[in-house]
């Protein structure tokens, strides 16, 4: 499977078996693990603006040879980790959908404690769903009466 995420996991990928990999310029002090170079945007590209960056970084993965990328993998658990916690100010959320636009699986690595806190918060929407419609209804057979 391959994975995204940040180095702020590290910890929680080695507990799950998970093999690190660096898709940025840097790395934390102590990294040992595989650097993939070819998918870190240049220093340059941080200082640019949004739709710039952007088109940098797609002419940075048409130079990749996706499924060569992958194979190196080798069946393998991977993450692939760059700096940004949130995936949505990150250019691993651009790796993911490229390597899906490939027909490659990818998600963001999540620990079991988030897996399980995301489920109950879901379950506890479907409820306040089910209240506020429960309500609707209530509230439409007062104005029926009316």
């Amino acid at each position: 499977m391959i994975y995204t995420s940040y180095f702020g996991r590290l910890r929680d990928l080695s507990k799950s078996g998970i093999e690190a990999i660096s898709i940025s310029r840097s790395v934390p002090t102590g990294f040992a693990g595989r650097r993939i170079m070819e998918l870190a945007p240049t220093w340059a590209m941080l200082k640019m603006s949004d739709e710039d960056y952007d088109r940098c970084y797609e002419q940075i993965l048409a130079k990749v040879d996706r499924d060569e990328l992958v194979k190196s993998f080798e069946g393998r658990n991977v993450a692939l980790l760059c700096w940004e916690k949130d995936i949505n100010d990150c250019h691993r959320k651009r790796v993911g959908e490229w390597l899906r636009e490939g027909g490659y699986e990818v998600e963001e690595f999540q620990t079991e404690r988030q897996i399980q806190d995301e489920k109950r918060k879901e379950e506890k929407r479907r409820e306040e769903a089910a209240m506020m419609a429960q309500r609707q209804v209530s509230m439409w057979e007062i104005l029926s009466m009316v």
